[in-house]
């Protein structure tokens, strides 16, 4: 699908880097997310969240989960700490 294609070339590193400079509260993630699903779906979402992040093998859009990315990078700014 052209939307994540999209999302995941251009919007997700553009939010990798500022996430990994400065602290990204749950609330902006969330509503980040939210966003990112209303442009895929061009309104409501309809399919499960977590089912979109599967592989093309499982027949889902391999989206990337934003959750899990801010996450890995607040596991490296503690380790760095």
């Amino acid at each position: 699908m052209v939307t994540v294609t999209i999302i995941k070339s251009s919007l997700v590193p553009k939010f990798v880097y500022v996430s990994s400079l400065l602290p990204t509260p749950k609330e902006i993630v969330n509503k980040l997310i939210q966003l990112l699903f209303k442009f895929v779906w061009k309104g409501t979402h309809k399919v499960p969240r977590a089912s979109v992040t599967n592989n093309y093998e499982e027949g889902d859009l391999k989206m990337i989960d934003l959750e899990i990315i801010v996450k890995f990078l607040r596991l490296l700014v503690n380790m760095y700490i």
